[in-house]
């Protein structure tokens, strides 16, 4: 399957904060990871990664936020 796009950190935390009201979590990390969820279910990757790759590399300290 093709991805649909590519984002950056910036860019997924920037919409985190834009849909914070609209969000269910309620930390910045918690919501990067909402967003992360859905760029994965419509075929967008970020930094290159699925969204799945991309949760698993924060929580290990891979990416820091």
């Amino acid at each position: 399957a093709q991805d649909a796009g590519d984002i950056n950190l910036e860019q997924i935390k920037k919409i985190a904060d834009m849909k914070k009201t609209a969000m269910l979590g309620n930390g910045e990390q918690s919501r990067v990871f909402e967003v992360a969820g859905t760029c994965q279910s419509m075929g967008i990757t970020i930094n290159g990664m699925k969204g799945n790759e991309f949760v698993k590399a924060v929580k290990e300290g891979k990416v820091k936020l």
